[in-house]
């Protein structure tokens, strides 16, 4: 692909030596996708699948780790295009990206790590710019359907790391629990202006546990 003025080319937070081109007509890399990469901590040799992988964000994140394999799915070929380019461009060459619905997507083993940054407006967002649309809004990956594959693709004794809304809380746990997955890890994000909650980190595992509620983080 190539490379022009459309393009910024960042760096990931807390990871300065780790780039990333960004298109800017297209979704970017956000506090949520910084907080859910350092909030991530993966054993060594693992398979890690990013379900909405963008340009790659997250699994540059994950890359800091001893990884086996990266995984990436998304519905948007540009944007998988140039997460191909990220990767590559950080001399990651043992991935896998995959242009499909989630409904669709299968894959020959299961995977001890699984990561999603998910599209969580509802009926409020409206824009023209489809690849925003697909995402930040929930129609094109509902609660239910991410939670429903995430129970078929994960391990056993595998981690699923998700970010999203606190208000959001109780239908998260409704769709894993019915899916049998349990929280092992929850930290909520407070802003620092306003003292309320803006973002829930969260690590399930499909093994029942207690669940381990971290301190606070503030930005």
């Amino acid at each position: 692909m190539k490379i022009d003025n459309s393009y910024s080319l960042d760096y990931l937070n807390g990871f300065e030596h780790t780039k990333l081109y960004q298109n800017n007509n297209m979704f970017k890399m956000n506090s949520d996708s910084c907080l859910l990469g350092n909030f991530i901590k993966l054993k060594d040799n693992v398979n890690v699948l990013d379900i909405g992988t963008n340009n790659g964000v997250l699994l540059l994140y994950a890359s800091r780790f001893n990884v086996d394999l990266f995984c990436g799915i998304d519905i948007n070929k540009d944007a998988l295009n140039l997460a191909k380019y990220n990767l590559e461009f950080n001399n990651i060459h043992n991935f896998e990206l995959f242009n499909v619905d989630i409904n669709y997507f299968d894959y020959p083993d299961k995977f001890d790590v699984i990561l999603c940054n998910p599209p969580y407006f509802l009926n409020s967002l409206k824009s023209d710019n489809i690849s925003l649309m697909q995402a930040k809004h929930e129609d094109y990956m509902p609660l239910n359907t991410l939670f429903s594959k995430v129970s078929k693709l994960l391990k056993e004794n595998g981690s699923f790391y998700l970010v999203h809304r606190p208000n959001r809380i109780q239908d998260i746990t409704k769709h894993a629990t019915n899916n049998r997955l349990y929280i092992k890890t929850l930290q909520y994000v407070y802003s620092k202006k306003t003292n309320s909650a803006v973002t829930i980190l969260i690590e399930f595992t499909n093994k029942e546990c207690f669940c381990n509620l971290l301190e606070n983080k503030y930005i």
